[in-house]
């Protein structure tokens, strides 16, 4: 499937193969590069390799006349390819450059990185990336989690990004933890979640919870016993163990609500992005938005019911502080209005769209 969230269209051409009759379709993305032979009806592309633009290479070949050829390398083919102008190289070879630079950056980074590759590539078995850990460490500590407006008010942006970069370079041992606040420390841990490639919760679970959010006549354990079924058995694995980590680590700030100002209901309308959005934003869906806090509020509440077979390193269990709130929006809740600036929307790319000629394309 060519369609898959993060991936966008480049550029396609055609061109001649040094010393071979046949032409070759190539199609950029920024993250694979499709070779292709037309098919006998010339209206279909056979795609003889799709590789990782990442492990891609490309030359320049000195001139023959007025062809312009440069080198293409990949896993199965190494090609000398012709352009019909010097101004065509130079944009083909720029652009699968900059994409194989990007990419190559992109495998090393911290934030924006998909949690199972995260995990992965650090070789955790706990299931919480060492940026989670540190930072909630870090904020348990000296009493940060007092901090009134822990994770609603906003840390200096500088600070922030500047803590963001040293996790993305891998440079965490020379970081001075003095010269950042519970408010940086906790806009960092935001901003991570935040550029996940998608939710916890994922995007295709969205409907399903709204509709069960959306039924008022569901009692208590009928409403949890569904939740669980939806989490166990459509959130990837790989996402449990960190979910039931921040809620346990949300609970440890709601029971502290006394003295940094965040209750339940606040806390939820502040984390829900990071937990459940829909793929696309509309105007429509932010209606829903009162619905999934009262999801993520919810999910707090019950954490011992719906979470108490996921093990994480560290699942101390807060003691519940049961209340009266349900996931139907109460009169008091914010109205709609107040979300155009203060609820943070969940960050998506609008790249451009696939052109139509990618659906004529056909496994080899």
């Amino acid at each position: 499937n060519l369609v898959i969230p993060g991936r966008y269209f480049i550029r396609d051409g055609v061109f001649q193969i040094q010393k071979a009759k046949n032409k070759i379709y190539l199609f950029l993305f920024n993250d694979i590069l499709i070779l292709t032979r037309p098919m006998s009806n010339n209206q279909r592309y056979k795609i003889k390799e799709s590789v990782p633009i990442d492990i891609v290479q490309v030359q320049v070949l000195p001139e023959q006349g007025e062809k312009y050829y440069f080198e293409l390398v990949t896993e199965k083919y190494k090609k000398n390819l012709c352009c019909i102008s010097k101004i065509e190289r130079s944009t083909w070879m720029n652009d699968i450059s900059a994409q194989i630079e990007r990419e190559k950056k992109k495998k090393n980074k911290v934030f924006g990185a998909p949690l199972s590759d995260l995990l992965r590539r650090e070789g955790r078995n706990t299931g919480i990336p060492v940026v989670v850990e540190t930072l909630v460490e870090r904020l348990k500590l000296n009493n940060a989690l007092e901090t009134s407006g822990l994770l609603r008010v906003n840390g200096n942006q500088l600070s922030i990004e500047s803590l963001q970069l040293t996790f993305d370079t891998g440079n965490l041992d020379q970081v001075n933890w003095s010269e950042f606040g519970p408010h940086e420390v906790a806009g960092v841990l935001k901003m991570y979640f935040l550029n996940l490639p998608e939710p916890l919760l994922t995007f295709d679970l969205y409907d399903r919870f709204l509709f069960i959010l959306r039924k008022s006549d569901l009692a208590l354990e009928q409403k949890i016993n569904t939740i669980r079924s939806i989490i166990h058995g459509g959130v990837p694995k790989t996402n449990l163990p960190l979910i039931k980590f921040m809620v346990n680590f949300f609970a440890e700030i709601i029971c502290l609500s006394d003295v940094n100002k965040i209750n339940a209901r606040n806390l939820a309308i502040l984390v829900s992005p990071h937990f459940l959005q829909p793929r696309e934003q509309t105007l429509e869906n932010r209606h829903d938005i009162p619905f999934i806090n009262g999801l993520i509020e919810f999910i707090i509440e019950y954490r011992e019911e719906l979470f108490s077979d996921i093990e994480t390193y560290s699942s101390r269990i807060v003691p519940r502080k049961h209340s009266s709130d349900s996931t139907t929006p109460s009169p008091n809740s914010p109205t709609l209005a107040s979300f155009s600036t203060s609820f943070p929307m969940y960050i998506t790319e609008s790249p451009p769209p696939l052109p139509k000629v990618i659906n004529h394309l056909r496994d080899s």
